[in-house]
């Protein structure tokens, strides 16, 4: 499961939203969130499975984003 917060004071429409896992397992989850409101939160789920043991990361990109620091967690 991925969280989205639009913390920013645009709202945003159709906006995509890649999730991408690297490491141990790979896979790519491009979602699409119809709207996202200035303060709104959105929930994705990722049907991911992983298969092999060992590290991976999980990148969430998002176009136009102001902080892409805040993109990336290891698990």
């Amino acid at each position: 499961m991925v969280i989205i917060q639009n913390i920013g004071l645009t709202n945003k429409t159709n906006y995509t939203v890649n999730v991408d896992v690297i490491g141990a397992n790979t896979a790519s989850f491009p979602q699409m969130i119809p709207a996202l409101n200035s303060g709104d939160r959105a929930t994705i789920m990722v049907p991911l499975k992983m298969n092999n043991i060992g590290t991976n990361s999980i990148i969430v990109s998002l176009p136009n984003d102001d902080d892409m620091s805040d993109n990336r967690d290891t698990i």
